[in-house]
């Protein structure tokens, strides 16, 4: 009689990313299953090291991290996503800036940095400066959010002239740019950059931007100068008026913008006084005189209906009465149910089979093309 093995079986690496796939949305448990037996180690690091979001950790918490893929770079090649959110410099102790720095150095594969501040307010830059982290990485980013930084900063221009590969940039209030910032010297190329999310007043200037994502109180620019390349806007209205943009202004923009193909209205406010979906954008006051829209997405927290039948309504309507549209949503407060979004699809032609569905929470990053 042969003698109990006492090695463990072996399962193949692909049965090991099944069964880590299935725990990814929870870190614990991951770890978890890497204490319960080693070969869950290497598979669960890949899953634990790709997406790194420490937006809501504490700082405590970042360090660990910054720490751990300093040491161990083969954890560090892993990253491809990473969000962060710090406090101001003067709250950083000088350490703590350093060990950012180096775990941002050892991330040579990241492609997606959200860069956050955690605090409101008005900034005073002599003293809230860390574009030195960003100013040795090798990394060639797609995707670059920031509501930390200043872009008249030299270093970070310097970063961003190495940028060949960016195709999005987010500029949050709490950073600080200006149409002319991107064209000092060192001017950076920026040659795929496509989208660009931020103030309405401050994009960057002679960028052949295809995508815009704008936020803005009552006014917003003239678009004109985007006609030959602009297929994709978001507006994002801050104001608590109940007024905002003008339907008049909306389509005279829209009418000078015959490549637009996907349109985005959101207010990001509670009004004090809630408006009814009527006065709002349903099909007879939407602006689409252009005929070549495809999508239209509309969130208003103004406005209020009475049932979620108003809401299908008002989306279907839109949707059978411009053939080009394939998509539209729609999303409102519903008396007795709080939030709701309302989103009807069109397979095919103006004939196509028509898809409804009702969602029971506003998420406006679900339905807006800018990022797709």
């Amino acid at each position: 009689m042969e003698p109990h093995s006492h090695t463990p079986p072996r399962l193949p690496l692909e049965l090991l990313l099944m069964i880590c796939n299935e725990a990814a949305d929870s870190l614990e448990t991951l770890a978890r299953l890497c204490r319960t037996w080693r070969a869950f180690l290497a598979p669960s690091q890949r899953l634990m090291y790709c997406d790194v979001d420490l937006e809501a950790k504490s700082l405590k918490e970042t360090r660990s991290w910054a720490l751990a893929v300093s040491r161990h770079t083969h954890l560090a090649e892993r990253v491809q996503s990473l969000s962060l959110r710090l406090p101001d410099v003067p709250q950083l102790s000088p350490t703590d800036s350093a060990k950012i720095g180096h775990a941002l150095f050892a991330c040579v594969n990241l492609k997606r940095l959200d860069f956050l501040r955690a605090t409101t307010g008005a900034v005073d830059w002599r003293t809230s400066n860390l574009d030195f982290v960003l100013h040795m990485c090798d990394f060639q980013l797609t995707r670059f959010t920031t509501s930390y930084f200043s872009f008249g900063s030299e270093l970070l221009r310097i970063f961003l002239a190495k940028q060949n590969e960016l195709r999005f940039l987010a500029v949050l209030p709490g950073s600080w740019i200006d149409p002319q910032m991107l064209e000092a010297n060192p001017r950076p190329a920026l040659p795929n950059l496509i989208g660009f999310k931020g103030d309405a007043f401050m994009i960057p200037e002679n960028r052949p931007f295809q995508r815009l994502e704008l936020f803005y109180n009552i006014r917003l620019p003239g678009l004109h100068q985007y006609a030959d390349t602009l297929t994709t806007l978001n507006l994002i209205s801050r104001s608590e008026s109940t007024q905002g943009v003008s339907l008049v202004s909306l389509s005279s923009i829209v009418r000078t913008l015959p490549l637009l193909r996907h349109l985005g209205l959101m207010s990001t406010a509670q009004a004090r006084e809630p408006r009814s979906l009527g006065s709002l954008l349903v099909a007879e006051k939407l602006p689409l005189t252009a005929t070549w829209l495809e999508t239209v997405a509309v969130v208003d927290r103004c406005s209020k209906v009475t049932t979620k039948t108003v809401l299908y309504g008002a989306a279907r309507n839109t949707l059978e009465t411009h053939s080009s549209l394939r998509r539209v949503a729609i999303g409102a407060n519903v008396a007795k149910a709080g939030e709701m979004m309302c989103i009807v699809t069109r397979d095919g032609d103006a004939t196509g089979e028509v898809e409804t569905k009702m969602v029971k929470e506003i998420d406006f990053e679900r339905v807006s093309m800018f990022w797709a």
